[in-house]
């Protein structure tokens, strides 16, 4: 991985949320050890024993041992959901691709490993009622194990860079931001201790030349930072009122 050291983890559509959590759990309620049998739905075989993972966003194959070990250490950091005091879910995006055969959602064809294999796969455009259902049921698997979790969600800013629909992108973007938006609000009142922070309209209603990087598709740094700020001070003033 050679991108962001935060974003090697990153999911981006709520069926990826609740599909991660669902794997985590399944090993947690075991024995808490990763082993092939756990890895192999999740694993595309490109030959000579090398694998890339449809769930990650690295795209370089490994051994079999290395994805067994990688995949040890993705465990280790999800289950702390069922020890943490708070998580934090910020969907993404509505576009995803499912495998047919499995029904798992994937980050993605992984360039030429999976180019050949394209008609196993389909682009699944999420609606609103399953965005719901399944942020709901990320929620659910986690109070499951840690029924005091506090849930706080928001919506990520970045926008599509481009779209498998036959819409024109902005038109695309406006559809998947609108359903996720929607959503969040949803889930904060269907459940308690569930909140929504507004960080995706920090960044859309700020003045463009402070927010965007030169791509205009990420966030700046500094303004992260702000936005961060804004949370954690929100956070204090909230607790000095109890």
């Amino acid at each position: 991985w050679h991108g962001p050291a935060n974003g090697a983890l990153n999911k981006f559509s709520p069926p990826a949320f609740r599909q991660s959590l669902e794997w985590t759990a399944a090993i947690h309620d075991r024995d808490g050890k990763v082993g092939w049998e756990d890895c192999a739905a999740l694993a595309w075989d490109c030959g000579g024993d090398r694998y890339v993972d449809l769930e990650l966003l690295a795209q370089t194959p490994v051994s079999r041992a290395r994805f067994v070990e990688r995949r040890q250490h993705v465990f280790d950091i999800a289950r702390t959901a069922f020890t943490a005091d708070c998580v934090m879910m910020t969907p993404g995006l509505v576009e995803t691709w499912r495998h047919t055969a499995s029904g798992c959602y994937i980050h993605g064809f992984k360039g030429r490993h999976m180019a050949a294999a394209i008609d196993q796969f389909h682009c699944a455009v999420l609606g609103y009622p399953q965005c719901v259902a399944e942020l709901l049921a990320a929620i659910d698997i986690v109070r499951a194990r840690n029924p005091a979790v506090k849930i706080l969600v928001t919506t990520s800013p970045v926008p599509l860079a481009a779209t498998f629909t036959t819409d024109d992108v902005r038109v695309a973007n406006a559809y998947s931001k609108s359903v996720l938006r929607a959503a969040c609000g949803a889930i904060a009142f269907e459940r308690p201790l569930v909140d929504y922070f507004p960080s995706y309209e920090s960044v859309t209603l700020s003045g463009p030349d402070e927010v965007w990087a030169e791509d205009h598709i990420h966030v700046q740094q500094g303004f992260v930072g702000r936005i961060v700020a804004h949370l954690l001070d929100s956070n204090e003033a909230l607790a000095g009122t109890q």
